[in-house]
């Protein structure tokens, strides 16, 4: 007799083959999910461990927050490094650089300053500098774009105010039992 196998006992030949190239894509797969999960790199330069782990992860947070507002405008090619001050002439909360390589590809660097002018920032101040960091690298790498201003609401500029500095109340009474009407309107 010969040994003809039939058609199943062929596939159950082939199965090994085919698992091993299907854990190799899954493999290839899971890897470069790890690798794109890294994200942005971030580095936090400061002596004080806990604070250093603190800070790296609000700035990993953000940057992925980031990532979904701003999505493929926010350079890949970008690099965060948070430390104690940004030495410059002035005090700065942060700054962006953009160079390009010997390659011609452009490269980000965001610098974020833990104090400013011997005063803590504080995870929320550096945060802010980072969106505003991040935020001008896109308007930079879109050409022009225009700056609008926002001031605070009437009611957060009137909470300021000492109570001293406020107008009299015009329903209150003076001394002599008149109502002032001056101030009615």
């Amino acid at each position: 007799m010969s040994k003809r196998r039939s058609p199943f006992a062929r596939s159950l030949h082939r199965i090994p083959t085919a698992a091993t190239s299907v854990i190799r894509a899954v493999c290839s797969r899971v890897k470069s999910l790890l690798h794109s999960r890294r994200g942005i790199p971030v580095e936090v330069v400061v002596a004080d461990a806990p604070r250093r782990r603190a800070v790296t992860r609000e700035v990993r947070r953000a940057l992925h927050q980031l990532r979904r507002a701003l999505g493929s405008d926010l350079p890949p090619d970008l690099v965060v490094m948070v430390q104690q001050t940004v030495a410059t002439d002035h005090p700065l909360a942060g700054c962006f650089q953009t160079h390009q390589r010997a390659d011609g590809t452009r490269a980000h660097l965001v610098r974020l300053a833990l104090h400013v002018e011997g005063r803590r920032q504080s995870t929320d101040d550096v945060l802010a500098a980072l969106v505003d960091a991040c935020v001008g690298i896109v308007v930079q790498a879109g050409g022009s774009s225009v700056l609008v201003p926002l001031g605070p609401s009437a009611s957060q500029s009137t909470a300021t105010v000492p109570f001293s500095a406020m107008s009299p109340d015009p329903l209150v009474p003076h001394p002599n039992g008149t109502i002032s009407r001056s101030h009615v309107p």
